[in-house]
């Protein structure tokens, strides 16, 4: 009965590595998907900018500006761009 419960133990212990490895994999990978989400959202923003800008320089007629206009991105309530790069730097996020 012993050498039962023995074996036992020793096939869960092999699964619980086995799942723990599994799920170190898993997580590496959804890490990597988030990375990519958030690239593209950064990336999709700054385009989304970009447009802003030209269109608000057409409805201006302004033909070469001397400054740029900065328009932050809010998402509840919060500066979205600015989040992301402060929650990169302290390697919470990214």
């Amino acid at each position: 009965m012993a050498s039962k419960l023995q074996n036992h133990a020793d096939n869960n212990n092999e699964k619980d590595v086995k799942t723990e490895e599994e799920l170190k994999e898993k997580a590496s990978e959804l890490l990597t998907h988030v990375r990519i989400l958030s690239l593209n959202a950064v990336e999709t923003i700054l385009k989304w900018r970009e447009y802003i800008q030209q269109a608000y320089y057409i409805t201006r007629g302004v033909v070469k500006a001397n400054q740029t206009i900065i328009i932050p991105f809010l998402y509840n309530d919060v500066n979205y761009l600015l989040k992301v790069k402060k929650m990169s730097s302290n390697n919470s996020y990214i």
